[in-house]
């Protein structure tokens, strides 16, 4: 489970989906129950959650809301560089 990476911030919550393969499956969500407000997130996390709306086909105004969620940039070289290989980046950019 990712209940250690995630942390004590979200809250996993088990749901249904629907699977083009294997019908109506049980499956797991993190939700966050702690809002920050002066905190934006990565630029390389928004990026993994477009890349998944993309590889989902999410709605394209879902895409776009995406695509306009403000964001900073990750002055952690390591851990930016990390993130950023685990996709071939489609870049966003709005930034805050």
């Amino acid at each position: 489970m990712l209940d250690a990476i995630e942390g004590e911030r979200y809250d996993r919550v088990a749901i249904e989906v629907e699977s083009a393969q294997h019908g109506v499956i049980e499956a797991y969500c993190y939700i966050a129950n702690t809002f920050v407000d002066d905190q934006l997130p990565f630029d390389w996390y928004v990026q993994h959650v477009l890349n998944g709306a993309l590889e989902h086909t999410f709605p394209a105004e879902y895409v776009a809301l995406i695509k306009a969620q403000p964001h900073v940039i990750d002055h952690h070289e390591e851990r930016a560089q990390r993130e950023w290989q685990l996709h071939r980046p489609i870049k966003i950019t709005k930034k805050a």
